[in-house]
């Protein structure tokens, strides 16, 4: 059997996707600035790729058919407690989301020789605008209407807690990337990164900084990473300091946001999100589920709220859990022990370190948010993960010959035949 060659020329399709990558840091900010039909173009986008063929098979394939079958049964059943309408809408727009994208994203890493670059070119280029922006306003500036929040960074990315995700997926990219580029590219990259760490320091997100946290625990395990690069690492980081303090900038005010943060998530002080405000969510999701575990209150935001009517359960399973029922967290679990089969391949071979990186630090974020059916959190995962079986060597092309054809592929040498979100083209 021929095995697919990736063009080299980019197809209409592959560029709307690449938008969509572009348009992530920043959808939030997006969707309240006027462009309020953002969710319904990427459905139509997903759902026209379909149409036209543009999909393929990936491991794992058997994981999204069945969530997506999955989330439309909860909102069937769930909406029996809210508006059935209203939450087969949610549970659609959620099951196409994950039902399909994989597929389609894999089509375009396999059939788009430059697709992976593109699309962490975008990525990379708009989440560092935005950092900029961030970084803009604690500074007391407001950018396109947009300023600090209680003294907390927002970038562009409409709410501090996405700018400071945003910005750890940016980070890891550019960790990935440094050695691959051409030295006269890697000055910018070092700029890039420093920009967005700032930023995320800025943000005050503590679910980000965690996240953070997480993505460096699986990058130095994957990487098998030495003393010699942890301690070029912390050299940068001393040597910007020492910098920063010669031209008369003291480093210590960009934790300003997240030393007022630590004070209200633990209670210090005021704040909507102290951590006993997210107990109490906790507790009041987990007393309904153990009153009706399979039901559920609704996919649509009628009664997402919790013990104030207002605030949403910010742990992406107990979430899933409340408002879906049990059809809801059987799909969420089913996704999430793939993501963590991704994570640890990725740290016992040292392949698509990186992406598993993305995956874990997106993890980590969804425990403590409210990490629901947001386009926004969901492209980057789907990325990372389809990214993540894009393996050197065609290996991952092979099996999908095998399972289709249901006999061995002829034994040839594929070099590169698609590359991950990380490929340097």
């Amino acid at each position: 059997m021929t095995p697919v060659v990736p063009s080299a020329k980019a197809t209409l399709g592959s560029w709307a996707w690449v938008l969509v990558a572009g348009i992530v840091p920043v959808y939030r900010f997006a969707a309240e600035s006027g462009i309020s039909w953002l969710p319904e173009m990427i459905i139509g986008l997903i759902a026209a790729s379909l149409l036209f063929g543009r999909a393929r098979s990936l491991p794992g394939a058997a994981v999204w058919i069945f969530a997506g079958i999955s989330i439309v049964v909860a909102g069937a059943i769930s909406g029996t407690s809210s508006n059935i309408t209203a939450s087969l809408r949610t549970a659609g727009a959620l099951a196409v989301l994950l039902g399909i994208t994989p597929f389609v994203l894999r089509y375009y890493f396999v059939h788009s020789k430059s697709f992976a670059s593109r699309a962490a070119t975008a990525f990379l280029l708009v989440q560092s605008i935005s950092a900029i922006a961030a970084l803009a306003q604690v500074a007391g500036m407001s950018v396109l209407g947009a300023s600090a929040n209680s003294g907390r960074a927002n970038g562009l990315a409409g709410h501090p807690n996405v700018q400071g995700l945003m910005s750890v997926i940016a980070i890891v990219l550019i960790i990935t990337v440094y050695r691959s580029v051409s030295p006269r590219f890697r000055a910018l990259l070092v700029v890039c990164g420093g920009i967005n760490l700032a930023a995320l320091i800025a943000t005050g997100s503590l679910s980000s900084l965690l996240s953070m946290a997480a993505a460096l625990i699986v990058l130095i395990a994957a990487r098998r990473a030495g003393l010699r690069t942890i301690f070029i690492g912390s050299a940068c980081i001393v040597a910007v300091i020492m910098i920063s303090l010669t031209i008369g900038f003291d480093p210590s005010a960009l934790f300003a946001p997240v030393s007022h943060r630590i004070d209200v998530v633990t209670g210090e002080t005021d704040g909507v999100a102290s951590l006993g405000i997210r107990q109490q969510t906790y507790a009041f999701a987990w007393t309904y589920i153990q009153q009706d575990p399979f039901i559920g209150v609704g996919m649509d935001s009628m009664n997402q709220g919790t013990f104030n009517g207002i605030t949403v359960v910010h742990n992406y399973i107990l979430h899933a859990w409340y408002q879906g029922g049990l059809a809801m967290v059987v799909a969420i679990a089913a996704i999430t022990l793939l993501l963590l089969r991704r994570i640890v391949s990725a740290m016992s071979t040292g392949e698509r370190s990186s992406e598993a990186a993305i995956i874990a630090a997106i993890i980590v974020y969804a425990l403590g948010s409210a990490f629901y059916d947001q386009q926004q959190y969901w492209l980057p995962l789907l990325f990372a993960t389809v990214s993540s079986y894009s393996l050197r060597g065609g290996a991952s092309l092979k099996k999908d010959e095998r399972a289709q054809h249901g006999r061995r592929a002829p034994k040839q040498r594929h070099q590169n035949l698609h590359r991950g979100l990380l490929s340097n083209n």
